[in-house]
């Protein structure tokens, strides 16, 4: 369990919003969920289907599919902090 903690006040540590705008977002999560859905399943599904009909390769839409479903949202905070 100590490694999650530290994961999570790893990423904690790097956001660079107000605590209280996490908090809301925790509260009222419907606009979160909504762009969880859109972006990880919608988006990726989509993209998968357009490159199969396109007729790519098997192997080219499932790693569109797998790219475009990776969030790299959860990284840019930690690297533009890293980076500076």
């Amino acid at each position: 369990m100590m490694m999650y903690l530290l994961i999570v006040v790893m990423f904690l540590s790097f956001l660079k919003i107000n605590l209280d705008d996490v908090v809301h977002e925790f509260v009222h999560p419907a606009k979160r969920i909504y762009v969880v859905i859109v972006t990880m399943i919608i988006v990726p599904t989509l993209l998968y289907a357009l490159t199969s009909w396109l007729g790519f390769g098997q192997d080219i839409s499932i790693a569109v599919l797998l790219i475009s479903a990776m969030p790299a949202a959860m990284a840019v905070p930690a690297l533009s902090d890293i980076f500076k």
